[in-house]
């Protein structure tokens, strides 16, 4: 009953917070202005063991308020799944509430880690290489109104933080002064990993536990996954075997948002093989909740969006088990209304073999229809859904290796460089104009100026890059920076190192995107990098950043880390 200890030791004012009381090119941006979100939704991090509940509320008598309160929560991102601008947290009322509590001087602190447990140290936590820890909510009071249990209660941040959805999440919060009453939040415990740190006296350490109460992200734009999967694996539609039309219904309240869809990643089961498949995607709302024979008929609220049509697409091999691959999304955004449920049609015509996919069943209902490709009535089939990732306007296209590698070109001291990079279709997954690009930094930052420093974005000539630069891009790419880049001071290890093009750049999501940078020296700075198993990594030393022979050449099997801003 460790959950019920905890709470009877900290206070009202420490529980109350727990559970939510309770051209020129020069400029490198730390944490750039978020887009204006076109798309919101919440995610809801799962607990291991029932709530605990009846149980918070027989504490007595009541401990009086304390005068300060500090703890960290962490967030594992198996839990989270999805990513983009966090903009506030809410926690669950576990009984009624009956009047408002106001809580003083509450700020909120947020960060990247690659912890698995919270030790007692409070900054022994932070700086992990993930990345700055950022202010989202600056010092002030906070109120909690009154409400019924099970309620959820949101705490918006005046800053949004870009979650990346492969690091861990550490949210810290402060509390000076003491709260006007106490506030009981539904948790779970045994989660099995030190997911609390807690103190209410100003002390550098605190004591760890391992329990949480039951938390919602809320994310304006980026990629939501709905529900996690289990192991079981699946490769209908994309077989040479037969049911290559399906259907998958998902519901309103695991969508919990709403927007503009640019899109679907669906998640594999087990490291992918090279295949090739030809498929036709329609997203629509539905209000059924178990879903017909007839394929048309469940598109029963309003008309379905073609996303991709008859688009051939190639699954690399070497995908991990669990990541996701996403299908060439070459239409127009669809926009979903956040009332009704959600259907997914695959049509797949044309397969060189198969991809195993990650499902769940589910406890209520008909969530898939299977048929043969074309068909238009198929087999009402069972409860099961893959797992999916929904992309929705306003985030950003993030490509994230879990290597410890390090590159240091473009940023390097020693001499000109050229490099490029390929991201497979299969990564990235939505056409848009690519505004901004930016490289993950493996190292904390000093001031550095790079002179002659150009980037070149295009569309790639070949599955794998060659050793000449201009025939790895068709047309040899264009040009969309080009400058003095200075790279600021203070930039911490893991945040991204942001590049604003002075061209932008339109994507075609059904082909591989190669980044090519080039520069002369300055300053020795590295990114981060990974192992792969093509050839996706090219570079070479210059007599100068545009020389268009090299007098030594390095094809490798590694991918930078890169983000892109894409509108």
């Amino acid at each position: 009953m460790r959950g019920f200890t905890m709470k009877a030791v900290l206070g009202p004012c420490l529980i109350a917070i727990l559970s939510g009381c309770g051209g020129s090119g020069n400029k490198a941006v730390i944490a750039p202005e978020p887009p204006t979100p076109a798309g919101t939704f919440g995610k809801v991090i799962p607990g291991v063991v029932e709530n605990i509940t009846g149980l918070m509320d027989v504490m007595s008598p009541p401990l009086p308020p304390q005068t300060y309160s500090h703890w960290q929560n962490l967030y594992l991102a198996n839990e989270i799944g999805s990513s983009g601008y966090l903009t506030g947290i809410s926690f669950q009322y576990q009984g009624a509430m009956a009047s408002a509590v106001t809580v003083p001087n509450l700020s909120i602190k947020v960060s990247h880690s690659n912890l698995e447990n919270l030790g007692a140290t409070f900054a022994n936590n932070l700086g992990t290489g993930q990345g700055a820890q950022v202010t989202v909510r600056p010092t002030a009071s906070f109120t909690f109104p009154a409400g019924a249990a099970g309620s959820w209660q949101k705490i918006a941040f005046a800053t949004p933080f870009y979650y990346n959805g492969v690091d861990n999440l550490i949210a810290e919060f402060e509390v000076q002064g003491a709260c006007t009453g106490r506030v009981l939040d539904a948790c779970d415990q045994a989660r099995g990993y030190q997911s609390v740190v807690f103190t209410y006296v100003n002390d550098p350490t605190g004591t760890t536990l391992d329990f949480l109460q039951l938390t919602k992200l809320h994310f304006a734009g980026g990629d939501h996954v709905p529900f996690l999967t289990s192991d079981m694996v699946n490769t209908a539609p994309f077989n040479t075997t037969g049911n290559n039309k399906m259907q998958m219904l998902y519901r309103a309240d695991e969508m919990d948002g709403s927007g503009p869809i640019r899109g679907i990643g669906i998640r594999v089961g087990q490291e992918t093989t090279a295949e090739s498949f030809t498929v036709t995607m329609k997203v629509g709302h539905s209000s059924l909740s178990t879903l017909d024979t007839t394929f048309a008929s469940n598109f029963n609220s309003g008309t379905p969006v073609m996303v991709a049509d008859h688009v051939s697409f190639t699954v690399p091999a070497g995908i991990p088990a669990d990541d996701y691959v996403w299908i060439p999304w070459t239409g127009t955004a669809f926009m979903y209304n956040g009332t009704d449920n959600l259907v997914i049609e695959l049509d797949v015509s044309t397969a060189t073999g198969s991809l195993g996919l990650r499902r769940s069943v589910g406890t209520a209902g008909v969530t898939r229809v299977l048929g043969s490709s074309g068909s238009l009535v198929g087999t009402v089939v069972d409860r099961v859904k893959y797992g999916v990732k929904l992309r929705f306007g306003g985030g950003n296209v993030d490509v994230i290796t879990s290597g410890s590698g390090t590159v240091s070109m473009p940023f390097t001291n020693a001499f000109s460089t050229k490099s490029q990079h390929l991201y497979r279709a299969a990564e990235l997954g939505s056409s848009g104009v690519i505004t901004k690009i930016a490289c993950r930094l493996h190292a904390n930052t000093s001031l550095s100026t790079y002179e002659n420093f150009s980037v070149v974005l295009g569309h790639a000539s070949s599955p794998e890059l060659g050793s000449t630069f201009s025939a790895n891009m068709t047309g040899g790419g264009t040009e969309v920076f080009r400058g003095t880049f200075t790279l600021p001071a203070g930039l911490k290890w893991g945040d991204w190192l942001e590049i604003p093009l002075t061209t932008p750049f339109t994507y075609d999501a059904n082909k591989d995107l190669v980044i090519q940078l080039s520069s002369a020296p300055g300053n020795l700075h590295g990114v981060s990098m990974s192992d792969d198993n093509a050839l996706r990594y090219y570079h070479g030393h210059a007599g100068s950043a545009d020389s268009t022979t090299n007098t030594v050449t390095t094809l490798s099997n590694n991918i930078t880390d890169v983000r892109l801003v894409l509108r």
